[in-house]
Parts: C-alpha cells; sequence; structure tokens
C-alpha cells in the first residue's frame, strides 16, 4: 500500500538513492533538502511509502517561486519528485499523486491551497507525459529555469474541495 507521510529523520538512509543521469539532470535528489527539513521553511517535505518503506520524495513549497508558475496566491509547487530507481515503473509514483491521496494532504498541511502546481523540463518528456496521466493539465505556460524551458503543470482542487 502506498502511504504519504512528513519525511522524517528515520527516512533519509532509505531515501539517500542515486537516480540515473539521465533523471538527475533533472531533479534535486531527497538528501538535497535533508539539512533543512526541521528549520522554519515555507516547504514541507514528504516521503512516499510503500507497504511502510520509504521508497520516493517530494517537497511541496509555498515560498514565493511559487508565484512563477501560477497566478494564483493559494498554490502550492511540487518539488524534486522521485523514486528510488529500484522501485520505479511500480505504480507507486502514480498511486502518490492521485487525487485521493493528495486531497487529504493538502486538506491537513495546506487547507487555504487548491492547486498544485509544477516545472517539466521540457526535454524531461517521460515526466511530462507522467504528470499528465496524473491529471495535471498544461496551462500553455512556459518558464525558463535553471535547465532550460519548463512546462507549467496545474492540478486543481477547487471543485473537489467544494463537492
Amino acid at each position: 500500500m502506498v502511504k504519504i507521510v512528513e519525511c522524517q529523520q528515520q527516512h533519509f538512509h532509505a531515501l539517500s538513492y542515486s537516480l540515473s543521469p539521465e533523471q538527475a539532470k533533472f531533479t534535486a535528489l531527497p538528501s538535497v533538502w535533508f539539512a533543512d527539513l526541521n528549520a522554519k521553511k515555507p516547504w514541507k517535505a514528504f516521503s512516499i511509502l510503500s507497504d511502510d518503506e520509504p521508497v520516493g520524495f517530494f517537497v511541496l513549497d509555498q515560498g514565493e517561486d511559487r508565484q512563477k508558475y501560477s497566478d494564483n496566491p493559494q498554490a502550492v509547487l511540487l518539488r524534486s519528485m522521485s523514486i528510488h530507481p529500484d522501485f520505479q515503473g511500480l505504480g507507486i509514483a502514480k498511486q502518490a499523486l492521485s487525487h485521493q491521496r493528495l486531497m487529504p494532504l493538502l486538506l491537513h498541511h495546506f487547507p487555504s491551497s487548491h492547486e498544485i502546481v509544477l516545472g517539466v523540463n521540457h526535454l524531461n518528456q517521460r515526466a511530462y507525459a507522467f504528470y499528465l496521466a496524473c491529471g495535471f493539465k498544461h496551462t500553455q505556460r512556459e518558464l525558463m529555469g535553471i535547465r532550460g524551458k519548463q512546462y507549467i503543470l496545474s492540478l486543481d482542487f477547487s471543485i473537489c474541495k467544494h463537492s
């Protein structure tokens, strides 16, 4: 079973994985975030668990960077999503990003938010297709990121939260 929980220090070892060079050029590894995990920041780090084992990671960020991705002041920015290579291709990431798992996460940690936004490098077609399959929509906006042009994608929960 796939669950999302706040990242904890006991997850660090399992989440200290490396990605292939092809994947690593598009995302920050979980270990980049570990040093600041307990600091007062506008973001929260989450571990993706499969059968209670940490196998993936992402950050939801309410800092100023999100304003580059959305005009919605209540949006949260999804960053650094990755799955341990040994667990890729098993549907874990898709389950983690399902409405069933993200909706309660937003309600609990970001109750005023109803939109998740992210940037996908235009060369990372695999990730682009993955996020579309998870229900994210291409906003037709683009942003020049550190590693080139990014497509801006959005997942809007406003209909779900008000029904």
